[in-house]
């Protein structure tokens, strides 16, 4: 990837609905140019999917929480990964490498369907030895950008060589 992509990237992460036209206006690149850039780095798996950010308040999922889970053999997180993929509540699962083994994000209608939830859904599952709920009480920030990629105010200050 060079620096344009990466530009491009920031671009599409701050607004994903911008034209080709324009997304190649900002790089000095053509339209053509810059939907052949969007397939490679969509090829190569830089790009994923294009999707957008719905507020999860405003959507009607206001309760979030981080589970954190204790499994007895790393077998067992793995299988746990696979089962709570199929819930359309879990927004993230990690493995991470601390006492608690997996940790997951979810997004819940209420703090009674997340108690449901976790006490019908995860915490049945075979090799939990521990779990942890961790409801949010406010957040200040959530972000999808990478922050590591020129935002918009970067653009045309390319450092010298």
């Amino acid at each position: 990837m060079d620096y344009i992509d990466h530009v491009l990237l920031g671009l599409i992460q701050t607004n994903g609905r911008g034209s080709y036209a324009s997304y190649g206006k900002r790089v000095g690149l053509s339209a053509t140019a810059m939907h052949d850039r969007l397939k490679k780095l969509a090829q190569a798996g830089v790009l994923k999917h294009w999707s957008a950010v719905v507020s999860a308040i405003a959507a009607g999922y206001p309760v979030l929480a981080f589970i954190r889970i204790k499994t007895d053999l790393p077998s067992s997180a793995r299988a746990l990964a696979g089962a709570v993929a199929a819930l359309p509540e879990v927004l993230e699962y990690h493995h991470t490498g601390s006492e608690w083994n997996c940790l997951i994000k979810v997004r819940a209608v209420s703090s009674e369907a997340l108690d449901t939830l976790v006490e019908e859904q995860i915490a049945p599952f075979p090799g939990i030895v521990r779990l942890l709920v961790e409801r949010v009480t406010a957040s200040s920030k959530e972000s999808h950008i990478l922050p590591t990629l020129p935002t918009a105010a970067t653009i045309g200050k390319r450092k010298s060589r």
